[in-house]
């Protein structure tokens, strides 16, 4: 049987010996040892060679122990190896991979992806959303916190756990406000704490921030990703922009966590008909390692409407592109229609919308006389916490109020804001409409 089955190639004498000395007496004495002796051999041949194998080992000072177990598995191998020796060399692959960083892939289990919103976040990987500025991009992101940190989002319905690092929108007049109006569980959303050195995606610190005890993420949130990319990456550069992607997909993967990279994207041009992934600001590898990229537009028919459209999941098909408003109170409200608009046109659309869009000032102002107009004498504090959920901030409130009638009193209970009754314009002249 031995002589005309088809033989392997055999192994050449220089392998083997070099085999003999590199290797210690408990890998000389395994499957590895045995293939290594029998490849291409027949029998007497074989045997030979395994007897030099038994006396390396020996030289290398293999114990009684180590010497017994080799030849009650040798009794098997030899059996194994006349009648299926395919059986015999898989074994003895494995065995040489284990003493090695690698592994056939019929080692891995296969698993099915999870989600936080399928198919857009999925856990584990990373995903970007992009757009032009003033779309929605933040609130998207904190809706996001909210059903995730209130278990809405998880699949067992237990509050899951949100990092959100963000230095562009203040935690005090912007993220909690807004957080309590979507109906988060604050105690499971995390922020950086004020004064500490900024956190970046390739910090070695994050590893340890993310398992700490009862805080395992959910859910990692940058927002913007380009402020936490580290003084010493270059956005543009393919090289440095791979090596904090990929320090934070190892993350991911260990904590299993959904990450989302709030990304801006550059001023469509005139005419644009390519991919809207090429607008994103920075090196193309943001997009190649993200496994879904999704875009937040307006929909050219209803401009109060904004609209999530998936661009590219590398796990399957794109989702269905979904249009949402936001209330006054900064909440997500999301529509039961269709929404068949894609990324490019929403994309093509938001820029032009943004080039003709009221100055900051402008609508700070606005902003202001509505909220006085609507509940006339208020205190300055619920003011500018109503302003920041409408995205106006502190500084841009004050520079406002000095710009229209507006009247101040101070009281034992604080600082009271309300119009001027006799000299009040009309909206249309202070806001330049």
């Amino acid at each position: 049987m031995e002589e005309t089955r088809p033989m392997h190639k055999k192994i050449p004498e220089e392998e083997f010996a070099a085999f003999l000395e590199v290797h210690p007496p408990k890998m000389l004495l395994s499957q590895v040892g045995y293939a290594y002796c029998a490849e291409g051999m027949h029998v007497a041949e074989r045997e030979a060679r395994l007897q030099r194998l038994e006396d390396a080992a020996r030289q290398k000072h293999a114990t009684q122990k180590e010497l017994e177990s080799w030849q009650s598995q040798r009794q098997f191998l030899d059996f194994d190896w006349d009648f299926n020796p395919d059986s015999v060399r898989n074994l003895a692959r494995r065995a040489a991979l284990a003493s090695s960083p690698l592994q056939t892939i019929a080692d891995v289990a296969p698993r099915v992806a999870e989600y936080l919103c399928e198919p857009y976040l999925p856990r584990g990987m990373i995903t970007i959303l992009a757009g032009v500025a003033g779309q929605g991009k933040t609130t998207l992101a904190l809706w996001l916190a909210s059903q995730v940190s209130n278990g809405s989002l998880m699949p067992d319905g237990e509050p899951g756990t949100v990092f959100y690092f963000t230095v562009e929108n203040d935690e005090s007049i912007v993220l909690r406000p807004r957080l309590e109006a979507m109906g988060a569980n604050l105690d499971k959303i995390v922020i950086q704490r004020s004064g500490t050195p900024q956190t970046t995606l390739a910090d070695p610190a994050l590893p340890a921030m993310t398992s700490l005890y009862g805080y395992k993420p959910d859910l990692i949130v940058f927002d913007p990703v380009q402020s936490y990319l580290g003084r010493k990456c270059d956005m543009n550069r393919t090289d440095d922009v791979r090596r904090v992607m990929d320090q934070l997909n190892k993350v991911v993967r260990t904590t299993n966590a959904a990450a989302l990279l709030i990304c801006h994207i550059r001023k469509v041009p005139m005419g644009f008909n390519g991919r809207p992934t090429d607008l994103i600001n920075g090196s193309s590898d943001f997009v190649n390692v993200a496994r879904s990229v999704c875009f937040l537009g307006r929909d050219p028919d209803h401009p109060d409407t904004c609209v999530v459209a998936q661009d590219k999941n590398s796990l399957g098909l794109p989702g269905a592109s979904l249009a949402f408003t936001i209330g006054s109170d900064g909440s997500l409200r999301w529509s039961d229609e269709d929404c068949d608009l894609t990324a490019q046109q929403i994309m093509t659309y938001s820029d032009e919308k943004r080039q003709h869009a009221e100055r900051p000032g402008e609508k700070a102002k606005r902003v202001l006389l509505e909220i006085l107009e609507e509940n006339g004498r208020m205190s300055s504090g619920e003011i500018i916490t109503q302003c920041a959920a409408r995205g106006v901030g502190r500084s841009a409130v004050y520079r406002a109020r000095q710009k229209l009638p507006v009247q101040e009193q101070r009281t034992g209970e604080g600082s009271f804001w309300s119009l001027e009754v006799k000299s009040h314009p009309q909206a249309d002249e202070i806001v330049g409409f």
